[in-house]
Parts: C-alpha cells; structure tokens; sequence
C-alpha cells in the first residue's frame, strides 16, 4: 500500500532527523578524544544502517518483494544494526566511567577545600588571638603608664596638700 509506505517513509526521515540533532546536540559536549572517537564510531554505523536501509530493504518494499525484505534485512541491516549497538555500548560504557570518575574528582575536590577551610580558619583564628594580643598587650602598656603617672601625681598632690608651700 503506498500510502502506508509513505507514512512508514516519513516517520523514519523523522526519526531520522531526531537521531541527527541528538548527535549533534552529544557533539557540542564530547571533548575528550575518546568520547569523540566513540561518537564518530556511532556516526559512521548509523550511516551505515541508513544506506543499507535505503539500498536493500527500502527497494525491495517499493518492488514489492516480501520474501527479499527479510532476507535483505536480516543478511545486510541486521548485522549493521547489532554494529550500531555495539557503538552504543561503547559509548554508554565510557560515559559511565567517566562519570564515575568526576565524581570521585568532585568529591576529592570536595574534600580538598573542606580542608583548605578549615585551614584557613585555624589561621584567622590563630592571627586574630595573636593581634588582639598585640593590641591588648600595647593598650595595657598605655593604660599602666598612665596609671603611674596618676599615682605620680596623686603623690604630688598629697605632699603639697600636706606642706604648703612657704608665702613669699
């Protein structure tokens, strides 16, 4: 039936296209050599499949051939496809891993400034008791210089209190 071959037609160009935008939406983010490597791997197998698609079993749905689009596909697409699946292993394979491993950087990071604050801390902590020592050690200074010069004082003013000083 054609029109069925048209709507079976235009949902895999649709898919097609998802499949497209989504490798390349994974792209823009793949930037270690490996993750690339196994994206081009990826890619390379799904052109594969789609020519294969096309070429063999796609002819032989237009010429009406039931018994050559099984054929044609379980000979030619359906290794290209177990193929494709491999890539996709692959890929999902690598992406765990390295998942598994910025998680382990994150939390060793994690970790690292943990322990960079609480350093920090210590030091504000120690510089703040040294300079307010330092601060409260000057300002006892002062205050017991001028505690001396008062009792110096008071003196003075007792003796003088106590001795009038003789009328000329």
């Amino acid at each position: 039936d054609k029109t069925r071959l048209g709507e079976i037609e235009r949902q895999l160009g649709e898919a097609r296209r998802e499949l497209d935008t989504a490798l390349g939406n994974y792209e823009r983010t793949a930037v270690q050599a490996e993750d690339r490597a196994n994206l081009d791997r990826l890619r390379q197998a799904t052109l594969r499949v789609y020519a294969q698609w096309d070429s063999d079993v796609m002819t032989a749905v237009r010429q009406g051939k039931p018994e050559e689009i099984y054929q044609k596909y379980t000979s030619g697409v359906l290794p290209l496809f177990e193929e494709l699946q491999s890539a996709i292993d692959a890929m999902q394979r690598w992406n765990v891993d390295y998942a598994l491993k910025t998680a382990e950087l994150a939390g060793e990071s994690a970790a690292s400034a943990r322990l960079w604050s609480w350093l920090m801390l210590a030091l504000s902590v120690t510089v703040a008791g040294g300079v307010s020592f330092w601060i409260v050690r000057g300002l006892n200074r002062s205050l017991r210089r001028m505690v001396w010069f008062l009792r110096q004082m008071t003196r003075s003013l007792r003796r003088m209190v106590r001795r009038p000083p003789p009328l000329y």
